[in-house]
Parts: C-alpha cells; structure tokens; sequence
C-alpha cells in the first residue's frame, strides 16, 4: 500500500525512472508502460476503498529463493474473500 500511495503522489511521476529501477528485479509483467501509467491515474482514487490482507503460510528458502508455502485451507481463504468482492458468491 505505501508503494500505491506514493506512486499516486503527483511528484512521484516525474521519478518514475527510479521506481522502476528500485523493483526491476523483483517484477516481471506484460504491461506496457502506457498500461502502468493509465492505472496509476485512472485509479489513483481506489486506494481509499481498499483493505488489506496479509496471506498466512510458512516462509522457506529453495536454491536461494524465498517462498511462501501456503496451506490449501489458507489458499481458498483466499480464493473465497476475492469471490466475494467481485460479487460472485
């Protein structure tokens, strides 16, 4: 959320370079910049409306890369909550 915040943050856009660079190596997308920078101003406002959750499982490191292990239970948690918010449940 703090990221979200302050990429809506209007002098943010003119460092654009930098906080791309800051996560380049840990982000992989297919979205073009034009995407990325059509959502940072068209939903610059939904931040306000959102909430936050912080998915619960076991943390292990294999061959030097961090992962979350999650439970099934936990991933349909998950799965349920997002349901929900999109109104398909």
């Amino acid at each position: 959320m703090a990221v979200i915040n302050k990429a809506a943050n209007i002098s943010s856009v003119s460092h654009y370079t930098d906080i791309l660079n800051a996560i380049k190596d840990n982000v992989t997308t297919n979205m073009t910049f034009d995407d990325m920078k059509t959502i940072a101003t068209d939903y610059r406002n939904t931040r306000e409306h959102t909430q936050d959750y912080e998915v619960k499982g076991q943390s292990t490191t294999i061959n030097g890369i961090y992962y979350l292990v999650v439970s099934n239970a936990e991933r349909q948690r998950v799965h349920d909550m997002i349901e929900e918010q999109l109104g398909n449940k």
